[in-house]
């Protein structure tokens, strides 16, 4: 977390030089990052993937929701409320290859989630229960 590099010598929080070797997409979307999780990304000394599985994606993805949600305002295509209420994920999604089970566990919630939204219901969650049983 970016508390603990305070007041240390020779730790710059400065991500510029890095910015720079990124593409221009790639920059904006690092950039729109909280400065935690591109602290937590850049500090990951030395590299390992294991370390990266602490950088906080859900608090990411709040952020970029909240920047695109405050574009849409600005452009007056929104109104209403946003509160988001994260969950940690750092546990979730470890193997490089997915199960069919994962896959069609995604692939289920993700259609739910697009007929939910189709249908102008936000603000709900898609909640798959007795995974374990056999599918009737």
């Amino acid at each position: 977390c970016p508390e603990a590099l305070e007041g240390m010598s020779g730790v710059s929080r400065d991500f510029e030089p890095i910015l720079n070797l990124l593409t221009p997409f790639s920059r904006t979307v690092f950039a729109g990052f909280p400065e935690r999780a591109r602290t937590a990304i850049l500090f990951n000394d030395p590299p390992s993937a294991d370390k990266l599985r602490h950088v906080e994606t859900d608090v990411i993805v709040q952020a970029l929701v909240e920047t695109e949600l405050t574009r849409r305002v600005v452009l007056g295509v929104y109104k209403g409320p946003f509160q988001c209420h994260t969950h940690t994920l750092p546990d979730h999604g470890r193997a490089a290859m997915p199960t069919t089970f994962d896959c069609d566990l995604g692939y289920s919630n993700g259609f739910a989630a697009g007929v939910l939204a189709n249908k102008d219901y936000t603000g709900l969650l898609v909640d798959f229960t007795k995974l374990k049983e056999d599918v009737e």
